[in-house]
């Protein structure tokens, strides 16, 4: 149903993209790149001549988080089918002044920013499809949001929450962030139609390719199993699995481009486990123009050194918990090293605290994604599993939780960058001739060759040394 689904729109992408198309050609005298859906559904070594060791996999489902990127991912001709669902919004007004002095604000009063925007992003059903599928009929069509919710927290999920900013008009208010995804899955291992699902979809998202962003992938259940063209293995989960040594966060330098696989790892943690549950955050981070074509780096994170964590009480009463995956937060700075200036930040608070944070004065950019509970800022409320835009001016931000429920919530800020962005599937760059240089090397091979993701660490290490990443 789902990859029905995908080429459905992809068909109606194709189709009603051509008058926008031929706009775009005519203002910018640049050839816009073609989308039609025999080019997304297009195995890039489909005309390659294989033999018996390359083992180079051309079946279509291999390549179905490639086809699914091309079609969700345009900043040139964005799909209609995704926007997301405007909850709240309006003009930035003068930030609040707040009571409380600030002395490094030469003894003035601080200004709070306040949201200007609210969004609901579109669930998309994936992992298990049932699960999804259940999820997708109470929120979209029978609009019971707040259920599916409940349902999603109590029983597992079952959907991503792409939230794509390259789609949108004004990268300004969004810059350095290209997008960031809410995963959460929960898998029965025992389960009738596990098995017919993993033949359709594989559970994870299989070798492909990126060029020219950071990604930021953070486990906050479960674990990750990680490979690419560059030989390197790696697995990380969330922090209270002890498989993962406390490593939850990888991030990873696409620069000039490297394939790599992803794949959720369910592998059972203790004898008799049935259920596992998979829950990410997956933030795409733009590069500087001049380091898109950097050289490749993975890394992963965790533990106090690298990831500290903030604890905040009021009296003996808790208030609140902060990790901070990059930049810092109350004089507590991580390690990941950055190429851009940005905050990224997981926050729980406790229900009636407030949180507050101190953003940089030229971090503009401000986002919070509420996974759970809701919280409000300057009185306005953020509901679960939508995200709220805030104004840029402005030296603090405070966030009340829910009195019943707390909040818990994803933080970004960053520096917005004055460079073009142009980004298609899981290419970025400047125009669409380093879109179209990004996909020919990725065909020459230049970043090394997919390869089969139930391939065994023995001949996928013996496939990246034929097909190395140059």
């Amino acid at each position: 149903a789902f990859i029905s689904f995908l080429i459905d729109k992809a068909s109606t992408i194709s189709l009603l993209s051509t008058k926008r198309r031929n706009q775009f050609e005519n203002a910018s005298g640049l050839q816009a790149r073609p989308s039609s859906l025999g080019s997304l559904l297009k195995s890039p070594f489909d005309n390659e001549q294989r033999d018996d060791n390359s083992k180079i996999s051309t079946n279509p489902k291999h390549n179905i988080h490639e086809n699914s990127l091309k079609v969700l991912i345009n900043s040139e001709m964005p799909p209609s089918f995704l926007n997301p669902v405007i909850l709240f919004e309006k003009e930035a007004e003068t930030p609040q002044r707040t009571r409380k002095i600030d002395s490094t604000n030469n003894g003035s009063l601080p200004k709070r920013r306040v949201i200007t925007k609210i969004q609901r992003f579109r669930r998309i059903p994936a992992w298990p499809l049932t699960t999804g599928l259940q999820l997708q009929a109470l929120s979209f069509f029978l609009g019971c949001n707040r259920f599916a919710a409940e349902y999603e927290d109590i029983f597992g999920g079952g959907s991503d929450c792409p939230n794509i900013f390259v789609n949108t008009e004004d990268l300004s208010k969004t810059s350095p962030f290209l997008m960031f995804v809410h995963h959460n899955h929960s898998f029965d291992l025992l389960g009738t139609t596990r098995w017919m699902e993993q033949s359709i979809i594989p559970e994870g998202f299989p070798s492909h390719a990126h060029r020219g962003m950071l990604t930021v992938t953070i486990c906050l259940r479960g674990g990750l199993l990680h490979r690419d063209s560059l030989g390197i293995k790696q697995s990380f989960g969330a922090p209270n699995v002890r498989k993962y040594s406390g490593k939850h966060t990888q991030a990873l330098n696409f620069g000039a481009g490297v394939v790599h696989e992803l794949m959720w790892d369910n592998r059972p943690s203790r004898l008799g486990q049935r259920f596992v549950n998979q829950e990410i955050y997956q933030i795409w981070v733009d590069l500087p123009s001049a380091q898109r074509m950097s050289k490749v780096s993975v890394d992963l994170l965790g533990g106090q050194d690298e990831t500290p964590i903030v604890t905040e009480k009021k009296g003996t009463e808790l208030e609140s918990k902060t990790t901070v995956i990059a930049g810092s937060h109350k004089n507590c700075k991580a390690a990941m090293k950055q190429k851009t200036d940005f905050t990224i930040l997981l926050v729980t608070v406790e229900p009636g605290m407030t949180w507050r944070h101190s953003p940089l004065k030229q971090f503009k950019s401000t986002i919070v994604y509420m996974r759970r509970g809701s919280g409000s800022v300057e009185g306005t409320q953020i509901p679960r599993h939508c995200t709220a835009f805030l104004a840029g001016d402005g030296n603090e931000i405070a966030l009340v939780a829910d009195r019943r429920k707390g909040a818990d919530f994803l933080f970004l800020c960053g520096q917005s960058m004055d460079q073009k962005i142009v980004c298609q599937g899981s290419m970025v760059g400047e125009s669409i001739q380093d879109i179209d240089e990004a996909v020919a090397a990725y065909n020459r091979g230049e970043m090394g060759k997919p390869w089969d993701e139930k391939m065994t660490d023995n001949d996928w290490r013996k496939h990246v040394d034929r097909y190395p990443c140059k």
